[in-house]
């Protein structure tokens, strides 16, 4: 594990917003068609400013969302429900509640770090050490947000070495492994770290959004036999498995085509489905991610569809249009509850 504090520093922090773009390119998206690596001349110390150049796209992005603007929301949370509270009681009382660790990870390595009680103190004003109605945000400038680093380790030597997806966990000011986008996104949007009303990664977990590679293993072997990965995508009774079971598979194994990750999920025989085809590298296999529904760049109230075949973020107009890129009154199987928004339309169950 690696301590913040030791890699960021001070004056890192307060780049933060920038640093933000290389990390979420590298790890979620695969490297931006904006990069030129080719103008930065010293991998081994790439600034914050280095990052922007290549990648402001998923910068701008993101600073106009949720992810990256959470300071006032904490202080507007203290001001209203916590005031008369210290610091500790807030973290540690008897109704704790950890605001550093989701909305302001990397806070706790301001200066020469801080705990996370005192960088509640620190980026939010008190009178006689307890929260009041008027607190409010403060050192504004030196508040990470949800950044970048937040959900990505990255390596001393970047961009030449690619982030690893992670959390970084405040309590111990390092990072934590994740086995995958929709477990780190459980860290803050579920019960993995903490008791918290957050129960949206429980309830994906329970649900067969949750479990899809068996169902499409199980339909390649049905329906698939003898035919190719290309075959099964483009031929004669095409269906896009990719699609609505698993489109973030092809960021997987450093970024493939969808007939690609048929292959490479599924098992096959001189490069066709047989009647035994079953499931392959399961512990890569998204399912249908929680970044298959949520640009993880630009988190906010309407969603995005993650689309396998450019490997581009559709935005949404509503929940309901989102779901109807797979759930559209094309489906004429039970399996597939149907929708009344226009969705992808001709996007065949994978097997159907």
């Amino acid at each position: 594990m690696v301590v913040a504090e030791q890699r960021l520093g001070g004056s890192s922090i307060l780049r933060l917003g920038s640093i933000l773009i290389i990390l979420a390119a590298f790890q979620f998206l695969g490297c931006s068609d904006t990069t030129n690596v080719e103008n930065i001349t010293n991998v081994e110390n790439v600034s914050g400013f280095d990052c922007a150049h290549c990648h402001a796209d998923i910068e701008a992005k993101w600073s106009g969302s949720s992810h990256g603007d959470t300071q006032a929301d904490v202080a507007m949370e203290l001001a209203e429900e916590r005031s008369g509270e210290t610091p500790e009681e807030v973290l540690h009382g008897d109704d704790p509640e950890n605001c550093i660790a989701c909305h302001g990870a990397l806070a706790v390595t301001v200066g020469d770090s801080l705990t996370e009680e005192e960088a509640l103190a620190h980026f939010f004003s008190t009178e006689n050490g307890v929260f009041t109605e008027n607190t409010e945000a403060l050192d504004t400038g030196e508040w990470s947000h949800v950044g970048c680093e937040v959900c990505h380790n990255v390596p001393e030597h970047r961009p030449s070495t690619a982030p690893v997806l992670s959390i970084f966990d405040s309590p111990t000011a390092e990072y934590a492994a994740v086995s995958g986008a929709s477990e780190l996104c459980g860290q803050c949007h579920g019960s993995l770290r903490f008791d918290t009303d957050h129960q949206t990664y429980d309830q994906w977990k329970s649900s067969l959004h949750s479990a899809t590679q068996k169902d499409v293993a199980d339909s390649l072997a049905a329906g698939y036999a003898g035919q190719t990965p290309y075959d099964v995508l483009h031929g004669e009774n095409p269906a896009d498995c990719i699609a609505c079971h698993g489109p973030t598979s092809i960021l997987a194994n450093g970024g493939m085509t969808e007939e690609e990750a048929l292959g490479y999920f599924f098992t096959t025989e001189g490069g066709k489905f047989t009647a035994n085809t079953t499931v392959a590298h399961t512990d890569e296999w998204p399912n249908v991610a929680c970044n298959a529904c949520h640009d993880q760049h630009a988190p906010g109230p309407l969603p995005s569809f993650f689309n396998s075949t450019t490997g581009e973020f559709e935005a949404m107009a509503s929940g309901e249009a989102l779901c109807a890129n797979c759930h559209d009154r094309s489906f004429s199987d039970p399996d597939h509850p149907l929708m009344s928004g226009k969705g992808k339309g001709g996007a065949k169950a994978c097997g159907r």
